[in-house]
């Protein structure tokens, strides 16, 4: 009897008689799952702050007063072939900026 044990202990157990009925279980480090984690959260962060801040400063650029004074002025009409009587030729354009003739509009007069 003690040939035989020592013969099943000494011989390797090849493929054909492994159990293949239990499935293998391995272990997941608890720290990498934390680890994963917290590097998904700080990339939602970072990519959350860009796209405020880009928020932020096209709606700051939005309410910002537009530097063009002509829509203020009482000379300016909505006219798509005149838009001002007295310089058409630079009326919404940069150089309006430091009309001579800008006067603003006071809205309608009552007599």
């Amino acid at each position: 009897m003690n040939d035989i044990q020592q013969t099943i202990e000494s011989e390797p157990i090849t493929s054909s008689q492994q159990d293949h009925s239990a499935p293998s279980v391995t272990a997941v480090n608890p720290a990498s799952g934390v680890a994963v984690l917290l590097c998904s959260l700080v990339v939602t962060l970072v990519v959350c702050s860009k796209r405020s801040s880009a928020f932020r400063t096209r709606w700051k650029e939005r309410l910002a007063p537009h530097p063009i004074p002509c829509y203020r002025c009482q000379f300016f009409s909505n006219n798509p072939f005149l838009k001002c009587a007295v310089h058409p030729n630079v009326v919404l354009s940069q150089q309006a900026v430091d009309c001579s003739d800008y006067c603003p509009y006071q809205g309608y007069k009552r007599k």
